[in-house]
This record gives structure tokens, C-alpha cells and sequence, in this order.
């Protein structure tokens, strides 16, 4: 069963609310200073309790508006990844994440300018699939 307890007197209830021995009322029988009761075994803070009451504040962790918008872009495909780490493989590349966006951004086949999700083939590779095709329909 749930009992509550006031912290001041200690007295044993099952119900919540205001203790009304240690609750101060005035002559009209408004409440001066209230006393609620807690619930069992719950520790109660007051200024008996030896241990600190102040907690240190939570570091707030600052993003900019980059952040946030790197955070939420789309993720480049397992193929995209293999291709990126080819040229930085043929590229025999080692150093910085900044290092290596320089060297995608001037691979010759690769149209950094644009998101991820929208890097088409070049219309050079575009006619001579087309071409491909014309052949395979001819033969």
C-alpha cells in the first residue's frame, strides 16, 4: 500500500496533501506557510539533508547553422563512397577531411558543385549510351 509522509512530523497517511498539524493558517483559515505530505521512501530535500542541492549546469552544446544543415543532408550511396575512396586511394592521399574535399572537388570526374543526389553523368557519357544502344538495335 502507498503511504505518505510529512517531512516535518513525520505522520503516516494514505492520502496526499497538505499535513494539517504542520500547515501554518491564518485567523480566517487561509494557508500561510502549506506542508505537503510525499510519498513513502522518497528522499525529501530540505536544509537537514547533508548533501549538495545545486547542480552544475549542463554544458549547452553550440551548432551553427551549417552543422545542422550537414547533419540533415543526404548521405552519399555505398557506390559513391567506393568511388571517393578510389580517387583518394589513387590519389595515395593522407591527411585532413579538408585535404581530402580539395582533392574530390578537383578529381576531374566529379561534379562537386552539386548535392550528392544530383550528380548526373555528362552529356558525353549520356550520347554514347545512346550510341550503345543505336548499335545493339542495329545488330
Amino acid at each position: 500500500m502507498i503511504y505518505f509522509i510529512c517531512p516535518t512530523c513525520d505522520l503516516k497517511t494514505r492520502w496526499k496533501g497538505l499535513c494539517r498539524e504542520c500547515t501554518t493558517y491564518d485567523d480566517n483559515g487561509n494557508i500561510i506557510n502549506a506542508v505537503r505530505r510525499v510519498k513513502e521512501g522518497v528522499h525529501v530535500h530540505d536544509e537537514n539533508c547533508n548533501h549538495d542541492h545545486e547542480h552544475p549546469p549542463s554544458p549547452k552544446i553550440q551548432i551553427s547553422k551549417d552543422d545542422f544543415v550537414n547533419a540533415r543532408r543526404r548521405k552519399p550511396t555505398k557506390k559513391q563512397r567506393d568511388k571517393f575512396n578510389k580517387i583518394l586511394e589513387d590519389a595515395q592521399f593522407s591527411g585532413t577531411i579538408d585535404e581530402a574535399r580539395e582533392v574530390l572537388i578537383n578529381a576531374s570526374d566529379i561534379d562537386a558543385k552539386k548535392p550528392i543526389g544530383q550528380q548526373f553523368p555528362s552529356q558525353k557519357v549520356i550520347d554514347n549510351i545512346k550510341n550503345n544502344v543505336k548499335v545493339a538495335e542495329e545488330e
